[in-house]
């Protein structure tokens, strides 16, 4: 599943200027967080701040 959700936030996030690590975490944590393929969709409308999260860890520890 973890596979799905990186196509899809690449697709989704990566012009907005997200690097790629951070699209790797956050499908990392989704697939570990959403049980059902019919939810997939659902989790896309909230992750942009997950996305800026893991963006600005990257930007501090690197």
């Amino acid at each position: 599943m973890k596979e799905k959700f990186l196509i899809a936030l690449t697709a989704q996030y990566k012009d907005l200027g997200f690097e790629a690590n951070a699209i790797v975490k956050v499908a990392h944590y989704l697939a570990k967080k959403v049980l059902y393929e019919e939810d997939i969709d659902g989790v896309f409308q909230n992750v942009e701040g997950l996305l800026n999260t893991f963006q600005t860890d990257g930007d501090i520890g690197g």
